[in-house]
């Protein structure tokens, strides 16, 4: 099926306009091996990024066999978001050291 989890960040600010982003991880989503129709992160469990001032976010991204895609990131054991959507996910989010993230799940 080809879904992925690709984080991006802002990279270049031109005035008050986002002009670049530099990738900085894709993660593949998987066939869950038990529960047909069930895509996810490998393993099963949240995937760690580690942010420009050293702090850590878990992300965590799925696609259901009824076709609904998952998305949440947490942050300090708390989730600081979450969003379930009938199509493909894109999210930008300042996070806790201040830079511009983008998540986006596709096919």
């Amino acid at each position: 099926m080809g879904l992925k989890l690709e984080v991006t960040i802002e990279s270049c600010w031109r005035g008050n306009i986002l002009d670049t982003v530099a990738k900085i991880a894709e993660f593949e989503l998987f066939a869950h091996e038990s529960i047909p129709g069930l895509f996810g992160l490998e393993s099963g469990k949240e995937q760690q990024i580690i942010l420009t001032n050293k702090e850590h976010i878990y992300v965590w991204a799925a696609k259901t066999a009824n076709g609904y895609y998952l998305f949440s990131i947490t942050h300090c054991n708390r989730k600081i978001y979450s969003v379930e959507a009938e199509s493909n996910i894109y999210v930008e989010a300042y996070l806790p050291d201040a830079k511009l993230y983008q998540f986006k799940i596709s096919e």
